[in-house]
């Protein structure tokens, strides 16, 4: 039995079927810029939601510094999306800015 649950963890992993994830979160009132950082391949996934007053602004780099996700207006409301992002092997990075405050409650995920 643990030969079996080793092969099937070992094969999840081999097929990227398990990867890494960074989230940028806020509750109550934030401001600034908040910034996470992970390893990718040529593929991943952004996921946001929001709910609240104010604006958020979202960027992904890829491994080359090249901007493959740019979102500016999660605005006032009640917001969710995702999407598949490709670029570059390497360091991705995950950048939100609240600018001058956001009030509510956001998350942002960057998987790989």
């Amino acid at each position: 039995m643990r030969v079996l649950v080793a092969a099937a963890v070992a094969a999840l992993v081999l097929s990227g079927c398990m990867g890494n994830a960074v989230t940028v979160s806020g509750q109550g009132y934030t401001s600034g810029t908040k910034t996470k950082s992970i390893d990718c391949g040529s593929t991943g996934h952004v996921a946001a939601g929001n709910q609240g007053t104010g604006k958020l602004s979202v960027t992904v780099t890829d491994g080359k510094g090249d901007t493959i996700f740019r979102e500016g207006d999660f605005g006032a409301g009640q917001s969710g999306k995702a999407q598949e992002l490709h670029g570059a092997a390497g360091t991705w990075t995950l950048k939100v800015s609240a600018g001058f405050g956001y009030v509510g409650q956001w998350g942002i995920t960057l998987s790989c």
